[in-house]
Order: structure tokens, then C-alpha cells, then sequence
């Protein structure tokens, strides 16, 4: 069976970038998706895709000359986000992949993500819908097919452009005229899933294999787990993770044991911690 490789869309340099190939790639192929600038980082597990040849897609096109941002962040940074799977799609039919495991530019993986147990095609980070207008999925990892990304486009036709299923956000949207935070990709891949268009596994749910409890995280700088908001044990700011016998662990304060996590996801100011020692503290 063809082993699952793992998908990075990013633009520009970053010294975390780097990082975080030097560390997914240990264990994992990685295709880098990006612009020229990236090219120079290709190694023997790095294969570098050029983006250009995605940017210009119709239903890109569409989507830009439609475009609302009802989101916290910029014009381009929120379409950049919306159009990441539409462009890894486009990648897989043109590479004959079936699926891939995305992970974002500063989301490292601890372990060959072949190695998991899946119960589904598609497995994303869902979080439990913490009130009402919470509505959160997340492919930071995500094991992603085509059919996941044809109905993630479809969906997002359904509600911005023709706008046949707006009112699955409508109230998201007056929520977020008072409150923080907005409609974004991460919606949609939530709605994929409460909708049951797609049949997906949550990765922030233990899952035992190799004699081990195992799971993906949400982000290093809160507790969030599967079943609760401070579920996992805190050092100051990050979550405390403990390297011991070639395991890397989380402490679930809820349930008073250690698990094995599979991933670090250093997301916003975190970012900072991707340096070169980072390799020396971890296990992978």
C-alpha cells in the first residue's frame, strides 16, 4: 500500500518552516507547496511544489471576485486560507494521490503518521462546540482525500456564492458582531462534519496503539482537550510536555494519566519556541 504523504501549503521563508521540515521529515515525505523562494529547502524526504501553478484556478477566481471576509484577519490572509484545500486538491489529481495528511507551517509531527489507527478517510481536530457559535475544525492535521476537498468546495459555493446554505452561518455571523473571532476555513471544515456531508475521525480524541494512549493536540498554548477546556497539564504559558523513553507527554489532569502526544502545534506567538534546539528536546 502507497504510504500517505504529508502536505505543507506555505509562502515565504520562515526559519520555522525549516524547522519544522527537519523535524516532520525524520519520519515522514513532504510535499512543500509554496513559491520559489521555498525551492532551495527540497531535500531527499522535502519535495517542493510550486504554487503558482494553483493560484489561478476558477473557482478560485470566483471565490475572489466574490469574497466577504467575515473573518478576524485580512482579505489575503483569510483567502489564502479558504483556498488551501482547493489548491491541495487540484495537487493530489495532478501527483495521483488519494489522500494526504496536511499539517500548517508551524505544526511539527512527532511520528510517521502512516503508523495511526484511522477509522475513516478523513480525520480532522475537531473541537467540542464549547457554545453554541463555536463551530471549529481544524486541518493543522488533517488526513484529507478528494472527495473531503470537492465537498469542502461545494459547501463553501453553497454558502458564499450562491448562497443556497448561508443561513448555517448566520447566526455565527451576528455572534461575531459583539463578540471575538469570525467565520473562517475552520467552519466549513466543522460544518463537513456536523452536517455529516463527510465521515470524519476526531484526532483530538485518545486513541490506544503500540501499548500506548496516543493523541494530536490542539495548540501548546492552551489545555484544550477532547472532553474539556483545561484537560491538559500546563508549564506557565505551554503545555507541559515531558520527554521519557522515547515518548513525548502530555499529563491529562482530567483523567490522571500521561499520554503520548503526536504533535506540537506552535501556533501565533509560539512560533518563537521553533528554533534549532527544539530537536534536542524532543523525541521523534
Amino acid at each position: 500500500m502507497k504510504k500517505t504523504s504529508v502536505v505543507i501549503v506555505h509562502e515565504n521563508y520562515e526559519k520555522y518552516l525549516k524547522t519544522n521540515l527537519d523535524i516532520t521529515g525524520k519520519n515522514n515525505h513532504i510535499y512543500l507547496i509554496g513559491n520559489k523562494e521555498l525551492a532551495n529547502l527540497e531535500s531527499d524526504n522535502v519535495t517542493f511544489v510550486d504554487i503558482a501553478k494553483y493560484k489561478n484556478l476558477p473557482s478560485l477566481n470566483k471565490m475572489k471576485e466574490n469574497f466577504i471576509n467575515y473573518g478576524a484577519k485580512d482579505d489575503r490572509t483569510e483567502l489564502f486560507w479558504y483556498s488551501r484545500v482547493i489548491m491541495i486538491n487540484e495537487f493530489m489529481k495532478e501527483y495521483k494521490l488519494e489522500k494526504v495528511f496536511n499539517i500548517d507551517s508551524d505544526n511539527i509531527l512527532l511520528n510517521d503518521v502512516n503508523n495511526y489507527p484511522y477509522s475513516y478517510d478523513n480525520a480532522l481536530c475537531i473541537s467540542k462546540n464549547w457554545h453554541e457559535n463555536y463551530l471549529t475544525a481544524s486541518i493543522h492535521c488533517g488526513l484529507i482525500n478528494q472527495n473531503f476537498c470537492e465537498e469542502y468546495e461545494r459547501l463553501y459555493f453553497d454558502i458564499f456564492i450562491n448562497k443556497s446554505k448561508m443561513s448555517l452561518i448566520e447566526n455565527k455571523i451576528k455572534f461575531h458582531d459583539n463578540n471575538p473571532g469570525g467565520i473562517a476555513d475552520m467552519t466549513i471544515y466543522y460544518l463537513l462534519h456536523s452536517e455529516k456531508i463527510i465521515e470524519v475521525q476526531n484526532l483530538l480524541e485518545p486513541v490506544l496503539f503500540d501499548g500506548k494512549k496516543n493523541v494530536f493536540m490542539n495548540n501548546i498554548s492552551n489545555s484544550e482537550g477532547y472532553e474539556y477546556q483545561d484537560q491538559y497539564k500546563m508549564n506557565r504559558k505551554y503545555l507541559d510536555i515531558r520527554k521519557k523513553e522515547g515518548k513525548n507527554l502530555l499529563y491529562d489532569i482530567k483523567h490522571n494519566e500521561y499520554l503520548n502526544v503526536l504533535n506540537i502545534h506552535f501556533q501565533g506567538k509560539a512560533k518563537k519556541k521553533m528554533n534549532k534546539l527544539l530537536k534536542y528536546k524532543l523525541a521523534f
